[in-house]
């Protein structure tokens, strides 16, 4: 009996030790912020900060949002009078000294140009051919994903 009283006593207080670090995750120091950002992709809204949060709708691609807070890898915006949290990397911010029309802009394309990107180009022509003959919006070519996919052939080039 005793035993098992101590047994019960030791895995409560094993679990009140660890309870911090368990829910660490949504429990996310605010650090206010005045600023506006601009989503670039489509994101999950959420109650929380943190993945396990609550999903309450996604965002659309170009909207402006107010920042309320920083929270870890969350902004705090308001939406519809409610505080939601967004991830950063889904979004662009806004300076003050940009209009909003600028701050999705491209960058400046440069005098190089690789024989990759020429296809790729090509390629996405011939694909948004069909796209367009099926009813369906085009899809628009992103420098940033040609970059990425570069960056993540080299390395898995040297690792071999």
């Amino acid at each position: 009996m005793i035993k098992n009283f101590l047994k019960i006593i030791f895995f409560i207080s094993i679990f009140s030790l660890f309870r911090g670090e368990i829910f660490a995750d949504c429990e996310a120091v605010e650090v206010p912020l005045q600023t506006k950002v601009i989503t670039n992709s489509v994101n999950n809204i959420r109650e929380g900060a943190c993945k396990t949060a609550k999903l309450q709708g996604k965002t659309r691609i170009g909207v402006t949002y107010d920042i309320v807070a920083e929270a870890g890898e969350y902004y705090k915006v308001m939406i519809d009078g409610q505080a939601r949290y967004i991830f950063k990397e889904g979004v662009d911010l806004v300076n003050e000294n940009k209009e909003l029309g600028q701050a999705n802009a491209e960058t400046p394309k440069t005098s190089e140009v690789s024989f990759e990107d020429e296809i790729g180009k090509y390629w996405l022509s011939l694909y948004n051919g069909e796209r367009v003959k099926l009813g369906l919006k085009p899809y628009t070519y992103d420098n940033r994903l040609q970059n990425s996919a570069k960056v993540w052939a080299k390395i898995s080039s040297d690792r071999g």
